[in-house]
């Protein structure tokens, strides 16, 4: 039986960081894609693959910047 048993906290370290960024996920994601599907069978690989985008999805919101009512949005350079 599988056991869930990690503890920390994914966004509390991606912010900590300082050097992740949204745009690292597509990227991220795109690779451990290509290699889920060269070392897995396709319907596991789609199953660790929504995963991993899901788990991406929510860290790449948790990291985007917050635009407060009526405040311009950031600007990025």
């Amino acid at each position: 039986m599988l056991e869930r048993s990690y503890n920390g906290n994914p966004m509390q370290i991606q912010k900590a960081a300082g050097n992740v960024h949204v745009n690292h996920f597509p990227i991220w994601l795109a690779l451990f894609d290509e290699t889920l599907a060269q070392n897995l069978e396709p319907n596991i690989a789609h199953a660790w693959s929504t995963l991993a985008h899901r788990i991406g999805s929510d860290l790449s919101m948790g990291l985007e910047p917050v635009v407060r009512a009526g405040a311009a949005p950031p600007k990025f350079i």
